[in-house]
């Protein structure tokens, strides 16, 4: 993930006019900012987080006579949820909108394996085939979980964590034939759950993309760990 930072970091300082004006921004010395934008140093998260900002705030090239609409990551990092249910529906919403991806999910971490809470696209063969998910599971989710880190799958039918599976076949069937799964972490860096975006063909998100997914999952992860007790957890419905 250290190289997606740096590129989140020189995409920052491109949109702002160049490195003097993101130091400005940042209100960091131009020596640690080269540093970090170099991978040299270990980036804080409050500064990756200012350059995700940053991208995602800037606004599209040309000129622009009216107001733009809120974006569905504005609506998800500005709102306050009541409720598990709607947080991760605004979570899933924004993230499959700034990667373009046309499918969607997001689990929760049981006794048995994560389990789908929020999901879009998705029809049930796919849904019951991934209906509880564990570390031996074939899949990118099962991968990320295992290694608490995020995973991209650029090719599915191609890929060694599907090959030679029934999973292979669901995605594509599914027409899921990229997917990149986020952990969402606990307190403790224990994954309490997993944000997953799915493609239509071969790809790869950008830098641009992995780093807003990190941010919407790290939101999702605070919004969690802040009223877990209180949110009332559900199972995807699937009718």
């Amino acid at each position: 993930m250290t190289a997606v930072r740096c590129q989140v970091l020189h995409r920052a300082a491109e949109m702002l006019g160049g490195k003097s004006e993101l130091r400005t921004r940042l209100r960091v010395p131009m020596r640690q900012l080269e540093g970090w934008m170099q991978g040299a140093d270990p980036m804080p998260t409050h500064i990756f987080l200012a350059a995700v900002d940053i991208i995602s705030e800037a606004p599209e090239p040309g000129p622009r006579r009216m107001a733009p609409e809120r974006s569905p990551l504005a609506d998800f990092l500005g709102a306050q949820f009541s409720d598990a249910g709607s947080m991760l529906d605004s979570a899933l919403k924004a993230a499959t909108r700034e990667t373009g991806a046309a499918r969607g999910n997001i689990q929760l971490a049981h006794s048995d394996g994560m389990r789908i809470a929020a999901q879009v696209g998705f029809a049930l063969p796919f849904l019951d085939f991934f209906a509880v998910v564990t570390d031996d599971t074939p899949s990118a989710c099962g991968r990320a979980h295992q290694l608490a880190k995020s995973i991209v799958v650029e090719d599915v039918l191609a890929d060694p964590i599907f090959a030679g599976t029934r999973a292979a076949s669901v995605m594509a069937e599914a027409g899921a034939l990229a997917v990149q799964s986020t952990p969402l972490l606990g307190a403790e860096g224990e994954v309490i759950g997993m944000i997953s975006t799915h493609y239509d063909k071969p790809h790869r998100p950008t830098a641009r993309e992995l780093g807003l997914v990190e941010l919407i999952a790290r939101r999702a992860s605070q919004h969690l760990r802040a009223a877990r007790d209180s949110f009332a957890v559900r199972e995807v419905r699937r009718a």
